[in-house]
C-alpha cells in the first residue's frame, strides 16, 4: 500500500504564487536555537534564501523548531525546506553542534486568502511572546520580516493593506 504524503500538492505550486506556512522542528526537541550563535545562523540562512523566486515573508527562530512564511513563485516547496536545513545543519555543525539538526519532514500549510496573510504572520511572530521568550515581538532579535523590515502591529492590522499585499503578492485582485 502507498504511503499519502501529508504535504501539499506539486500542483499547488505551479499555477501561480503562493504563501505557505512551514514548521521546521529540531530533533527530539532539542533547544539548539537557544544559543545566540545558532538562531543568528538560521536567521542568516533565511534572509540569504531570500529572492524574488522564495520570498521569507515572515520568520521565527524558536528555541526548538524555525516558522518561516514562504511566497514561493515556482518549483516546490520541498526545495525551500531542503536548502533551509541544509544550510543551517552546515553553519551549525561549524559551530560544534553535532548533527542530526532536524526531524525529517516538516509541516505545511498554503495560507488562503481568507485566512488572512496577516493573521498567520501577526501568529508566527508572537510566538516568542506565548512562549514567554519576550513580552513584545518585537524586542524577540530571532523573529521578523525580509519583506517589510520596519513590520508593525499597524501595519498588521490594516485590511485594506493586506487586500493591496495580496493582491501584488499572489496577482489577484
Amino acid at each position: 500500500m502507498r504511503r499519502r504524503s501529508h504535504h501539499l500538492a506539486a500542483e499547488v505550486f505551479t499555477k501561480r504564487p503562493v504563501a505557505v506556512s512551514l514548521t521546521l522542528c529540531a530533533t527530539a526537541g532539542r533547544r539548539v536555537f537557544q544559543d545566540q550563535r545558532c538562531a543568528r545562523a538560521a536567521v542568516h540562512v533565511i534572509g540569504r534564501i531570500h529572492g524574488p523566486d522564495s520570498r521569507m515573508l515572515a520568520f521565527c527562530v524558536m528555541p526548538d523548531h524555525v516558522h518561516v512564511i514562504v511566497l514561493k513563485r515556482k518549483h516546490q516547496m520541498q526545495s525551500v525546506v531542503r536548502q533551509i536545513k541544509r544550510e543551517t545543519t552546515q553553519a551549525l555543525w561549524r559551530l560544534g553542534v553535532p548533527r542530526p539538526l532536524w526531524q525529517r519532514g516538516y509541516y505545511d500549510h498554503a495560507i488562503r486568502r481568507n485566512e488572512g496573510l496577516f493573521k498567520t504572520i501577526r501568529y508566527v511572530l508572537m510566538n516568542p511572546v506565548r512562549a514567554g521568550l519576550a513580552e513584545d515581538w518585537r524586542e524577540y532579535p530571532w523573529a521578523g520580516s525580509f519583506d517589510w523590515p520596519e513590520l508593525d502591529d499597524a501595519f498588521l492590522d490594516d485590511r485594506v493593506a493586506e487586500n493591496v499585499v495580496m493582491g501584488e503578492l499572489l496577482g489577484t485582485d
